[in-house]
């Protein structure tokens, strides 16, 4: 056996070196895992800390599936070691190796690097934002599962004022030409990378493409859309990683019509697993639960995942579409349908979705709806509430953003509060909160929605009295209904009047009440249309019965 590392890391093997440093994978025999180590030479103290400040940064990241978690740092005699998850798997770079040079599919890259892009945009997201700055092939490892992991935060640092004596860092043929590096930079990267597993190198000045695999058409809507991610403005790239994937995946050109989320989807990792095997084995699958329960996003999100199973498309259905105009479109068609809110006429949808699935033998249904629609051969997926820690048994801090319900929080919280950041305090509050909402989405977007008004304290504080604690149990979906009707009436009451007309009259208001009312989470926008959820239009037919406010449907799209 070799010789410890601070008596407790024994290195099995080097997986990589460059520069300054080197990757071993060790074995930590405190917890029985295995872990990477990275090694770098002690240095001068000027160098010692600039390593400190790599690790604080690495170390206050917000945990994500996709990102190599770091556990802690040390110096051990002349070296510096950081302690990293292991992450079994093989790079990118040796998966584009294995094709000789010829390049990936592009539906596989857009598999890969919608991933990366995930795990980017939640750098970004970070405050000050998280900059890779060396996104390249290489710095990507693919599990053995499918998952693509952003590894090596070798040059990472938080995004500061600009400093032009720094120069360009990373990667050649990945870095981007501006310094210091900015999260624009980690997009062109990213557009550098792509280039790379389409080409099967990174892209030169004054060289065009050589595309494999992708007909001509094809290949020049790629092209513009790379071209927009190597811009050297970088004003003129997307704005974050996450819309350069969109701009490929639109490129693979299957026909749709699902709405734009207006925020990223959060967590539901194991429900989309399992809603995408029931819809692979059944051809109608309807998602039932509680309102409020984020069944329609959950319905949106499994569809754009799965894009590229329908080569005909995937398409919501909006309401008053006859099952003939249906079935004339589709009989012959690969596609999926999405039925969203079938609870509202429930005879109606249940018959639609039973005629086209008799008539068209290749479509497949996937229905939202309060209560299952009762057809013949209907698979139904009760849809729970997001993941929540027990308040009773708190995790670690940095444990907390395992749980979906916490991260939702955060996340909504800090587009309202840009600055919104969780202490270790404020970790019993934040689970309550969680807790006491059931998990419900709608509940907690509600809640987060005030995080940037008032303190975690203050806001249990307010809610405690509403919604009761109970300990490891899960409410039943009617006791779930009350819990998010109350939360909605909860904020209802906030509003003032400039606000509740607004809320009757969302395109007639300023601009001011309707931001208030989208920040609140009571107003949903895709920029050109508003809507209401049918909870708020409902409690603001109740306050409109003492006086107040009337929400007309004209405004609900």
């Amino acid at each position: 056996m070799a010789e410890l590392i601070r008596d407790r890391y024994e290195p099995l093997r080097v997986v990589g070196a460059g520069g300054q440093s080197t990757v071993l994978q060790a074995l930590d025999h405190d917890r029985g895992r295995l872990v990477g180590l990275k090694v770098r030479p002690r240095g001068s103290p000027e160098g010692e800390g600039s390593l400190l400040s790599e690790a604080r940064i690495l170390l206050g990241l917000e945990p994500h599936p996709l990102l190599c978690r770091v556990r802690e740092d040390f110096f051990a005699g002349d070296r510096y070691y950081l302690v990293m998850d292991w992450v079994e798997g093989t790079t990118l770079a040796h998966v584009l190796a294995g094709t000789g040079g010829e390049g990936l599919p592009l539906d596989d890259v857009v598999h890969y690097l919608a991933q990366v892009a995930e795990a980017l945009d939640h750098l970004h997201r970070h405050q000050p934002p998280v900059v890779h700055g060396d996104v390249k092939p290489a710095n990507v490892i693919v599990t053995p599962e499918g998952k693509a992991v952003l590894v090596d935060f070798g040059i990472s640092h938080r995004e500061q004022p600009p400093r032009p004596s720094l120069a360009p860092a990373g990667t050649a043929g990945y870095a981007a030409p501006e310094a210091p590096p900015t999260p624009a930079s980690d997009v062109f990267s990213l557009a550098a990378t792509a280039f790379a597993l389409l080409t099967g190198r990174p892209p030169r000045p004054g060289v065009r493409p050589a595309w494999t695999g992708i007909d001509p058409e094809r290949a020049r809507l790629v092209e513009f859309a790379l071209r927009r991610g190597l811009s050297v403005d970088p004003a003129r790239r997307p704005a974050t990683a996450a819309a350069l994937v969109d701009a490929l995946r639109g490129q693979l050109r299957t026909p749709n019509n699902l709405p734009a989320p207006a925020t990223p989807f959060v967590g539901r990792r194991a429900e989309l697993a399992e809603i995408k095997a029931l819809l692979a084995t059944n051809r109608l699958l309807t998602l039932t639960g509680a309102a409020g329960m984020g069944k329609t996003r959950l319905a949106v999100q499994v569809a754009a995942d799965e894009l590229a199973q329908y080569p005909d498309g995937a398409f919501l259905v909006e309401p008053g579409t006859g099952a003939g105009e249906l079935v004339d479109r589709f009989r012959r068609r690969n596609v999926l349908l999405l039925l969203d809110g079938c609870e509202a006429a429930l005879d109606a949808w249940a018959g639609l979705a039973a005629t086209v699935r008799a008539a068209c033998p290749h479509v497949r249904v996937l229905a939202t709806s309060r209560v299952p629609l009762g057809c013949d051969a209907e698979a139904t997926y009760t849809v729970p509430p997001l993941s929540c820690p027990d308040p009773f048994r708190l995790p670690a801090l940095d444990q907390l953003g395992y749980f979906d319900a916490v991260r939702l929080f955060v996340e909504r919280a800090a587009d309202v509060s840009p600055g919104f950041d969780v202490r270790a305090g404020d970790a019993p509050g934040l689970a309550q909160i969680c807790c006491r909402l059931d998990g419900i989405p709608l509940a907690l977007e509600l809640a987060a929605a005030r995080a940037g008004e008032t303190s975690i304290a203050e806001l249990l504080a307010d809610i405690a009295p509403r919604f009761p604690l109970l300990d490891g149990a899960r409410r039943p979906p009617g006791e779930q209904e009350r819990t998010v009707r109350a939360a909605v009436e909860w904020v209802c009451e906030q509003l003032g009047d400039e606000e509740r007309a607004a809320l009757a009259h969302p395109s007639e208001a300023d601009s001011g009440s309707r931001a208030a009312l989208v920040r609140r989470g009571l107003l949903g926008t895709d920029g050109t249309r508003w809507w209401v959820h049918d909870l708020v239009r409902h409690q603001a037919q109740v306050t409109a019965a003492a006086g107040r406010v009337v929400v007309p449907p004209a405004d609900q799209p």
